[in-house]
């Protein structure tokens, strides 16, 4: 349940935090590129947690896992947003 948590904290705060950076990027703010930093960090957390949890979860079968796999390393914000609640499901 922790990991959960902390999975979701990391995902809403590195979306806002890159779009936040994006924008400000745009309007020609310095801070834009720290904030855009900032959303690269939380969204490597979300990469190492996500991929560590699909490596290790017996119940996934091969080809389920190596779905997840791509997924979190080519679509990492839209797959991000599905895993954890499927795996909540699943390990109900």
């Amino acid at each position: 349940m922790k990991k959960v948590i902390i999975y979701r904290l990391s995902l809403w705060i590195g979306i806002c935090l890159f779009l936040i950076g994006f924008y400000f990027t745009r309007s020609e703010n310095i801070i834009g590129d720290f904030l855009l930093g900032l959303g690269a960090i939380f969204a490597l957390t979300i990469l190492v947690l996500g991929l560590k949890d699909v490596y290790a979860n017996e119940r996934i079968n091969s080809n389920e896992r190596i779905m997840w796999l791509i997924g979190f390393i080519f679509i990492l914000p839209i797959v991000g947003v599905l895993y954890f609640p499927t795996y909540r499901r699943r390990n109900e």
